[in-house]
């Protein structure tokens, strides 16, 4: 299955913007665009967010409220990007808001942010041998 079948009761895919098959039916409210009109760059992040000419600038849909859960620190009103930096009144299509203001807080992970090397092991570059000759495994026990 897709995130697009069997979706619980009340959720609707409003207002999206893609390009091409993505290999799904596509349900209804959901926007086609080429991929000239999405008008993604690379920005100064590392990610793909919309330049000017993006016609998903100024065109997010209006929706019910996100609820907040009590103990769960949130953006209900989806007033942040994705990069951290504050949406302005006319929301843009996506989790990237084109000339967003404030300081980025978010940024993409990188792979001194995650997996191996961030735990101190090979970079994904870096052969690991399957087999050391030699090597031994030790093991404790403990009885009670």
């Amino acid at each position: 299955g897709d995130i697009f079948s069997g979706s619980p009761s009340g959720i609707s895919w409003v207002g999206n913007m893609y390009f091409g098959s993505l290999g799904i039916t596509i349900p209804s409210g959901m926007m086609p665009e080429t991929e000239a009109s999405l008008g993604l760059t690379l920005n100064s992040d590392g990610y793909y967010g919309l330049s000017a000419s993006s016609a998903a600038i100024d065109q997010g849909s209006s929706f019910p409220p996100i609820y907040a859960i009590s103990g769960i620190d949130g953006d209900y009103d989806v007033s942040l990007d994705t990069a951290g930096q504050f949406r302005d009144a006319l929301k843009d299509v996506g989790s990237d808001e084109y000339g967003a203001t404030g300081t980025t807080t978010n940024r993409p992970l990188t792979l001194a942010d995650v997996g191996p090397f961030y735990l101190g092991g090979p970079d994904v570059g870096t052969a690991v041998p399957a087999y050391r000759s030699g090597a031994t495994a030790r093991t404790s026990h403990r009885h009670r």
